[in-house]
């Protein structure tokens, strides 16, 4: 075993710091790629779980339904919303469009509301 002053000149003659350096400090231009590439990257991950949930919330609701749509709204099956239907015709009122009924939503709405108990 050597004394202190051996032990800091072995440091010296094997190029080893007696104390733990700082870390190495990079480019300018070194730091600004690496800031990019990993914001690049941040982003595209975000936007990855964003977009379909954004798309799914603004998806447009459609006023004039099919009558199988119609049905699924209340929760009746095709049969049943055609025989609804005959049964409540002022109620609601069936539209053709292009040769196709349609029952328009807000109708659906205020028969249902009609009917809730007050």
């Amino acid at each position: 075993m050597g004394t202190r002053k051996n032990d800091a000149a072995n440091t010296e003659t094997h190029g080893i710091p007696d104390t733990p350096s700082a870390p190495p400090v990079l480019s300018p231009q070194i730091t600004e790629s690496l800031l990019v590439k990993l914001t690049d990257r941040i982003v595209e991950s975000v936007l990855k779980e964003l977009v379909p949930k954004l798309e799914a919330s603004i998806r447009i609701q459609p006023r004039w339904l099919s009558i199988e749509t119609a049905a699924a709204y209340i929760d009746k099956t095709y049969e049943g919303m055609r025989y609804t239907l005959k049964e409540y015709p002022k109620e609601l009122p069936v539209v053709m469009v292009g040769g196709k009924p349609r029952i328009d939503i807000k109708d659906i709405d205020r028969f249902m509301l009609n009917r809730k108990p007050r």
